[in-house]
This record gives C-alpha cells, sequence and structure tokens, in this order.
C-alpha cells in the first residue's frame, strides 16, 4: 500500500488580507474593503454567523461554515491553496482570526494549528491508489496514520471502516444538493478507541459537508462548504 504524506506543493493565494494588511490602512480598493468588513463581522461574531446569500455570493472568495463541537457557526475564507506534488490533490488552508489553521484535502481534515488542547499535526492516507481516494462503497475499508501534537504522539496506526447511510438532500445560502452520506469509523487499536467520522458527498464525488473528529476526544469540527475553490487552468 502507498503511503503519503504532506510533500512539496505550489501555493497559490486566495486572501490578500493575510499578505498585504498595510494596503487595508494606506487605502485600498473600495469593493475589497467592504467585502473584508462582511468577512471580518463574521469571523468575529459571537453567535451564529447570519449572512445574506447575496453577500455569500458577492465575496471573490472560497468559504465554509465551520462549527467547533458545540459552539457558534463561524463563517470562514480560504487564505490559499496548495497542489501536492505528489497526489496532484488541492489543500486548502483556512484561518481565523483568532490563529487557528485548517487545512482540508478533498474535504478530508489533514493538519490544524492553534487548538488550545490538541492538534492534528498530519493524517496521511493509506490505500491502494492514494491520489483517487474517493467516498463510495466500493473500497470502504482502508488504513490512516494520524499523527498529533502537543508531545509527539506519531505513528497511530487507524483502520477506517465507510457505510453508506443512503441520500439526504441539503441546504445552503448558495446551493441546494442531493448528497450520499457516508459515516466512517475510525479505530485505532493501539489506543483501543474509535471514533465516527461523516460525510455528504454530491454526485460529483464533492465533499460538500463534512462532521470531524481530530482524534478520539478532541474537538469535533462541522464543517459546509459554501462557495468550493474552483481550480483556474
Amino acid at each position: 500500500m502507498n503511503q503519503r504524506r504532506l510533500g512539496r506543493r505550489s501555493t497559490v493565494y486566495l486572501l490578500p488580507l493575510l499578505l498585504v494588511l498595510p494596503l487595508l490602512l494606506t487605502g485600498c480598493a473600495q469593493a475589497f474593503r467592504d467585502n473584508m468588513a462582511t468577512v471580518k463581522a463574521a469571523w468575529n461574531a459571537n453567535t451564529d454567523a447570519h449572512i445574506s446569500s447575496e453577500k455569500i455570493r458577492k465575496l471573490p472568495y472560497t468559504s465554509i461554515f465551520l462549527r467547533v463541537d458545540n459552539g457558534p457557526r463561524l463563517f470562514v475564507v480560504a487564505a490559499f491553496a496548495d497542489t501536492d506534488k505528489e497526489s496532484h490533490n488541492t489543500q486548502l488552508t483556512w484561518l481565523s482570526t483568532d490563529n487557528v489553521m485548517i487545512v482540508t484535502e478533498k474535504g478530508r481534515i489533514v493538519k490544524t494549528l492553534g487548538f488550545k488542547k490538541d492538534n492534528l499535526a498530519n493524517l496521511s492516507i493509506n490505500t491502494p491508489n492514494t491520489g483517487k481516494l474517493s467516498y463510495n462503497t466500493i473500497h470502504n475499508e482502508w488504513n490512516a496514520t494520524y499523527d498529533w501534537q502537543p508531545n509527539f504522539r506519531y505513528n497511530f496506526i487507524a483502520q477506517v471502516k465507510q457505510k453508506d447511510l443512503g441520500y439526504e438532500m441539503l441546504t445552503t445560502p448558495l446551493w441546494q444538493e442531493k448528497t450520499h452520506h457516508i459515516e466512517e469509523t475510525v479505530i485505532i487499536p493501539k489506543l483501543n478507541v474509535s471514533f465516527k467520522n461523516e460525510f455528504w458527498v454530491n454526485e460529483h464525488n464533492k465533499v460538500v459537508k463534512t462532521i470531524q473528529y481530530l482524534g478520539p476526544n478532541m474537538n469535533k469540527l462541522e464543517i459546509t462548504f459554501i462557495k468550493p475553490y474552483n481550480i483556474k487552468p
């Protein structure tokens, strides 16, 4: 089986605010300032983000709704996109204003940074064809390797079993889609523990919603992909 860790990649920056903040202070396009004001207002909300579909549609940024454990729903935009040189999959990095970073690949969380207790240092997928990992019932059992920080908790082998829970219709401010609801049971024999992740996958095999745990007894992240990242030729 192939085992792939995060490899060399090329980066496309999606959120200029994180790189050229001084430009905002010295004056830039009004439209850009208006866009970022909407994003920042949602980021800083203490309650569930309520943003009109019109405002989300007008924002030129790849975006998600994010909920950590039972906290408020937050509107978050992608900071940059990496293309992994080995799998050729796109990895999206999401940054919050309190310096939490989440990296997703094909809808799966592969790395986090900034959570107070535990962080996923790396998730390695072990399948016969890692680059073409999909969410279906054809290859419904495979392995993964989890690394966590702090305390250098590395190389925990997990057995993953997928189960198709049937079709569900999902609705967001921008789209409505018929999806396959897939449940994954993650078993880590070395720790004698297990947990369940969930994925809602559309007809194009794209994850449009997911609920994932960083690990056993760790943070639960619910992500709804509101505006997807479109790879430009």
